[in-house]
């Protein structure tokens, strides 16, 4: 009986080995689990600095876009007036002669 209770004893602290491993592989898991989480963060992070990067992009275009115009404004401006001081230079010249 003595044989057998040892055995038992063995079986038992087999079994709390096993236990132990277990809750290493769940340790493991948990670990895993938050290393994923933290890849998933940067992504994220990544992901918000891209969008910054995007908005800051859009803006600089929509600031280039508000520069073409006002520069296409001066130059639709200055013809006018071109045309205009021009007419006048003609007019002057006609009356001349």
């Amino acid at each position: 009986m003595a044989t057998i209770k040892t055995e038992e004893d063995m079986a038992t602290i087999k079994s709390e080995e096993d236990m132990a491993t277990i809750k290493s592989g769940e340790d493991m898991a948990t670990i895993k689990t938050q290393e994923d989480m933290a890849t998933i963060k940067t992504q994220e992070d990544m992901a918000t600095i891209k969008t910054q990067e995007d908005m800051a992009t859009i803006k600089t275009q929509e600031d280039m876009a508000t520069i073409k115009t006002q520069e296409d404004m001066a130059t639709i401006k200055t013809p006018k007036n071109m045309a205009s001081n021009t007419g006048e230079d003609m007019a002057t010249i006609r009356r001349w002669p």
